[in-house]
């Protein structure tokens, strides 16, 4: 029962991590990555706070501290560069791509730690690339999105695919530093690790010389930063019911409600290709976690 409460709490966190990562795309349509990144970890902090105090939990201590504030850095990586991908208007490159980078970090460092993964998870690793390179053929065959009274540019100066990719690194990362943290408290890690991102976001706005975002002109901002957290929490007990590499790689089954989502909302359009890419994704996700 207890390993079954994992999987379910780690295919939540994959929904409502989806869910945030639609948003946080839609807020970056309507300004910068990093004010977009700021209003996500505002929101998400003050939630996280609010929910800290609520429960009576302590800031963790020592060297749980760093693991949580280096977590939050792994995590503002992953936010800004999944942002920036998703705002160049092909979630079905930048979702499934960096679930399987970020699932395939997780198996990784858990074969460090914990051994090799049996021959279901190699499976799914090796299906797993598979399916990021009939997604990237996609990418590349695509013609661009020209929008009425723009020019065509001559090439695109960056891919979706490299920040796909440096995106599931980010979160990769947070999922192993966040699970360095030994302290029976949900809600206080996250909260050190939000005021990590917060920071972040603000230095990359004294440095590009952009203003801080008003969130009423953004909800959407808000709207993720409320989802993300939830992803996190979840994430954190499932880990608890659950095998770290099962948890982290049924949370990284998010793709399937960001896609979903962009195809009932914005009626984004899924060429064949991309569609035979996402569901080897979700096939490898979905292996890796057995």
């Amino acid at each position: 029962m207890s390993s079954l409460l994992g999987v379910f709490l780690g295919l939540a966190s994959a929904i409502v991590w989806g869910s945030g990562d639609f948003f946080g795309g839609r807020a970056a349509l309507k300004a910068s990555q990093y004010q977009a990144l700021l209003l996500t970890g505002v929101a998400g902090w003050l939630a996280l706070l609010g929910l800290m105090l609520v429960f009576g939990e302590s800031l963790p201590a020592g060297q749980n501290v760093i693991w949580a504030l280096v977590a939050g850095l792994g995590g503002s990586l992953g936010l800004l560069s999944l942002y920036h991908g998703l705002s160049l208007g092909n979630s079905a490159i930048v979702a499934p791509t960096s679930a399987v980078t970020s699932a395939a970090v997780s198996v990784i460092y858990g074969s460090l730690r914990d051994g090799l993964p049996n021959s279901s998870k190699l499976i799914g690793f090796l299906l797993g690339l598979l399916g990021i390179w009939f997604v990237a053929q996609s990418s590349n065959s695509n013609s661009q999105n020209i929008g009425e009274g723009q020019a065509p540019s001559k090439k695109p100066s960056t891919s979706p695919l490299i920040f796909a990719l440096l995106a599931g690194l980010g979160f990769g990362l947070f999922f192993v530093f966040i699970a360095q943290v030994e302290s029976p408290a949900v809600f206080a890690p996250l909260v050190v690790s939000r005021l990590a991102i917060i920071v972040v976001a603000i230095g990359l706005l004294i440095i590009q010389r952009q203003p801080i975002p008003n969130p009423l002109r953004n909800p959407a901002g808000v709207v993720a930063g409320l989802f993300d957290v939830g992803g996190n929490v979840l994430f954190l007990f499932a880990k608890q019911y659950a095998r770290f590499d099962v948890a982290s790689v049924l949370a990284s089954l998010y793709p399937a409600s960001t896609v979903l989502l962009s195809w009932l909302i914005l009626k984004e359009r899924l060429s064949k290709t991309q569609v035979l890419g996402l569901f080897i994704c979700l096939a490898a996700v979905g292996l890796i976690s057995i």
